[in-house]
């Protein structure tokens, strides 16, 4: 694959002020990283474009910037019932919280992307969001009729070496008896920021089945909203690698307003040298959602002693017949393992690996099929602390930069019977 280069633009924009809420970002500061960014110039052509594509099967929708990319988009094979429409700007819908800065933003390509779906796709839909130049905002909405199923994976991606501001809100509305399966992949470039915002509202016995990973970015906020009426369910699955001085904060909130809903909701972060990984997952039960059954936890491992790991867990109930509970786990690996394994003769780095490799499986599994393998080489790239060290070839006519050196891979790990 063709691998992009990039110049930072010499003077810095101004950017915005966002006045974000104190208590539901205070351990994430979004306006600071925003004030100091050096964002790269625009991706003005196909193989730059195409640079920062994932290696993907089944049919894909491809924005940049917010603005769809018909040349790089395959729809002809999409599903019967799936239809995407293009309308002008819209409000987002702000009555399930207060509206904040990230919801007034203007939209970069001043249009909102709506995906219709009134059957059952069979095939897996991509939507990928490229992202280049000077910040973008743009907005999705999501459709799925009464009765309909869905397998959704976005993909938040720039070009190699690029550096922006990606912000993207989506709405979902699942109608009754609908089932999306929803995944989120974020895999940007170590030197660009994500803020993205998802509303989920379903309607009775809808389906939500939802999973995150993040393992790019240099600061990335992923923050989902759900509104569940009666009988409905609930799962967000989320992974995070973060290492460096990456910053990753996954921020959920559910509101049970109907009966006998069951929600699930389970993060784990892999957190290395000066990272820091932040969970905030909420629970509001109205006094009607009476047999509510939710449960979060949070578990973190932390390989560095100046790794961080914040967590804030919260429950508002309402309701007296309900089942809700919170857990949270943070520590480094076992000594105990890790001498289990070093006295079989691996070494502290192979014993390590496979470790970390056993604490991260785990999730990749809760992913789609699709994902696994690209997610598995992932973690390889992690724990090797390898950062895109490719030649820029060709350069697209843009300067070159200074990239990391390359660094030695994890030792492969060898079992003698």
């Amino acid at each position: 694959m063709a691998i992009a280069t990039a110049r930072t633009m010499d003077i810095l924009p101004p950017r915005p002020q966002l006045n974000l809420p104190r208590e539901p970002w205070k351990f994430s500061n979004l306006q600071r990283v925003i004030d100091t960014l050096a964002c790269t110039e625009l991706c003005t052509t196909i193989g730059c474009l195409e640079a920062a594509l994932p290696v993907v099967s089944g049919p894909q929708y491809v924005f940049h910037n917010g603005a769809l990319a018909e040349n790089l988009s395959g729809s002809a094979v999409l599903a019967h019932g799936v239809t995407l429409e293009t309308t002008e700007h819209q409000t987002p819908n702000t009555e399930h919280r207060t509206r904040d800065a990230l919801d007034t933003l203007p939209l970069t390509a001043g249009v909102t992307h709506t995906l219709h779906v009134t059957g059952k796709g069979k095939l897996p839909l991509h939507l990928i969001h490229v992202a280049s130049g000077e910040p973008s905002t743009s907005r999705f909405r999501i459709e799925l009729e009464a009765g309909a199923e869905l397998t959704l994976i976005e993909h938040q991606v720039a070009a190699p070496h690029f550096t922006t501001w990606q912000n993207l809100g989506v709405e979902i509305v699942l109608a009754e008896g609908a089932v999306l399966t929803h995944s989120v992949q974020q895999t940007l470039p170590p030197t660009c920021v994500l803020s993205r915002r998802t509303f989920v509202s379903l309607a009775d016995t809808a389906t939500y089945s939802a999973t995150t990973f993040q393992s790019g970015s240099t600061f990335s906020r992923i923050e989902t909203h759900a509104e569940l009426a009666s009988s409905t369910t609930f799962r967000h699955i989320g992974l995070s690698l973060a290492r460096r001085e990456q910053h990753h904060d996954c921020t959920l909130h559910v509101r049970h307003k109907g009966t006998a809903n069951s929600t699930h909701i389970r993060q784990r972060n892999l957190i290395d040298d000066k990272a820091h990984a932040v969970f905030q997952g909420k629970f509001h039960v109205d006094q009607a959602a009476q047999k509510t059954d939710a449960y979060m936890h949070c578990h973190n491992l932390l390989l560095n002693d100046t790794a961080r790991a914040s967590h804030k867990p919260e429950l508002e109930i309402y309701a007296d017949d309900v089942k809700c509970s919170h857990g949270a786990a943070t520590g480094g690996l076992n000594a105990n393992q890790l001498f289990y394994l070093e006295a079989r003769g691996f070494t502290p780095a192979q014993a390590t690996a496979l470790l970390t490799e056993g604490f991260v499986n785990e999730f990749i599994d809760e992913f789609p099929e699709v994902l696994r393998k690209n997610m598995a080489l992932a973690l390889q790239q992690w724990q090797a602390n390898v950062v895109d060290t490719a030649d820029p070839t060709p350069d697209f006519g843009m300067d070159a930069i200074r990239r990391e050196t390359d660094l030695p891979l994890v030792p492969e790990i060898v079992i003698e019977s």
